[in-house]
């Protein structure tokens, strides 16, 4: 617990978390034309609303990460949904967030259980995000097994 005054452990570590999530970095590759470098801007990611009124019991930390994450993995489902259609492979990009967004769960998950927090995840969910653990690569896409079904994506 912690004392007047000092931030406890578990806003640190929501804050620290908040810090890495809640803006993204947009590139601006017209800039180099003109300033002959690639100028960027951090931009406070937009999330759904219907995301943010399902947390909207849990307090304000807690409401901000679990909108973007279920926001960020429903986006991407959708789109995993779509290579399934076409040629299994889900691109680098896509599946380098899905990684990240899977392994920032497990840590923010195991940190908060330290200090008696349980975070559960919808069984589905669970399900499909172990399932994506033993395919995501990090690099250069990742196939999507022929056994791995379509996603019922939950709003």
């Amino acid at each position: 617990m912690a004392q007047s005054g000092q931030t406890s452990k578990v806003d640190l570590i929501l804050d620290d978390l908040l810090s890495e999530i809640e803006f993204t970095t947009i590139f601006d590759p017209s800039s180099f034309f003109s300033t002959g470098s690639i100028t960027s801007e951090r931009v406070r990611v937009t999330i759904d609303n219907v995301y943010l009124q399902l947390y909207n019991e849990y307090p304000d930390k807690y409401k901000r990460i679990f909108s973007i994450f279920h926001n960020n993995i429903n986006n991407l489902f959708f789109i995993m949904n779509r290579k399934m259609d076409y040629n299994r492979h889900f691109n680098a990009e896509p599946s380098r967030e899905l990684f990240d967004i899977i392994e920032r769960l497990d840590n923010l998950m195991f940190n908060l259980r330290n200090d008696g927090i349980e975070v559960t995840i919808v069984e589905n969910y669970k399900n499909i995000i172990d399932e994506c653990r033993k395919f995501l690569v990090c690099s250069g896409g990742s196939r999507i097994p022929d056994t791995f079904p379509k996603i019922n994506v939950i709003k």
